[in-house]
Formats: C-alpha cells, structure tokens, sequence
C-alpha cells in the first residue's frame, strides 16, 4: 500500500458537500471518505457545534478524521484532540 501524501490535505465542508444539508453522510460517502484518508490528510469544517456536526458524520467524528473544524474553526481538533490556544 502507497502512503499518505505528506503536506497535503484536502478539507470538506460538511453540509451540501459531504452531507444533504442537516442530514447524516450516507454510507457511499463514509467510504469514500474512509479510503482517501488512506492517501492524505482529511480534514471536515461545518458552521454547526460538534454534536450536530456529530450527528451528521458520527460519534466517532473526532477520530475519523485527521481534523475536525467545527463552528467554522472557531473549535478544532487534531488527531481526536481539541488544539487549544
């Protein structure tokens, strides 16, 4: 297996591009998400807290992804741990 991609990361806005506004990812776009975080750094920014943002990509969301940007960054968390200034 080829590994990641160093320097790269591609970031997804949650609602109207990995989600149907306000709706939960369907499981062609877990996948999806799954594999290319095999090849580069993920990361998700949605304007929502993290529980809705939860909610929409799963419990597990914080983990799933190498960063997780909620409240349109003004929360960010790396590798399943917020970053804190």
């Amino acid at each position: 297996m080829v590994g990641r991609t160093p320097g790269l990361i591609a970031l997804f806005d949650v609602d109207g591009t990995l989600t149907v506004p306000r709706n939960v990812i369907s499981q062609k776009m877990l996948e999806f998400m799954k594999e290319l975080r095999k090849v580069v750094t993920v990361g998700v920014v949605g304007g929502s807290d993290l529980v809705k943002i939860s909610e929409q990509l799963g419990k597990s969301v914080i983990t799933d992804y190498d960063y997780v940007f909620a409240e349109n960054g003004l929360v960010a968390y790396k590798n399943g741990e917020e970053i804190v200034s």
